[in-house]
């Protein structure tokens, strides 16, 4: 699993996390289908933000079966 939530952040060299509820919120709406996937898997995720993603998944798969 790859945390959708991680970021390289080339300033300091390293991988950092978005931890915020807001913050994560604000992400999932620019995740792919397998990244939404891949945070639902993420420990300790918050269930407004578990919502959000759920959400996303069902929008995410309505628009490819109505492509299919």
């Amino acid at each position: 699993m790859n945390n959708p939530f991680a970021r390289y952040d080339e300033t300091l060299g390293r991988e950092i996390q978005t931890v915020d509820t807001d913050s994560r919120r604000q992400m999932v709406d620019r995740f792919t289908l397998e990244e939404c996937r891949d945070a639902l898997e993420v420990p300790g995720l918050q269930k407004t933000v578990r919502a959000r993603v759920e959400s996303r998944v069902r929008k995410l798969e309505k628009q490819l079966r109505e492509t299919s």
